[in-house]
């Protein structure tokens, strides 16, 4: 049960946004699980994206492959 009460509520801390952009979510789909050799300069790109956004690599990874143009 939440309490409310009337009038100032104190000292506040601001917290920084830890929630991942509605662009970051996604529906989870049918997946087919695949291993893959990139380069060294690959790998240190989506390891930089996967901490700038707190995310595991593999889903920076699967992101970035769901977006990419299909022709």
């Amino acid at each position: 049960m939440v309490k409310y009460s009337d009038g100032e509520i104190g000292n506040v801390t601001e917290m920084e946004d830890f929630l991942p952009s509605p662009e970051m979510l996604r529906a989870q789909a049918d997946e087919v699980e695949i291993t893959l050799a990139v380069s060294p300069e690959s790998f240190r790109f989506f390891e930089k994206e996967a901490q700038k956004y707190n995310l595991p690599i593999h889903t920076v990874m699967q992101q970035w492959l769901d977006r990419a143009p299909r022709s």
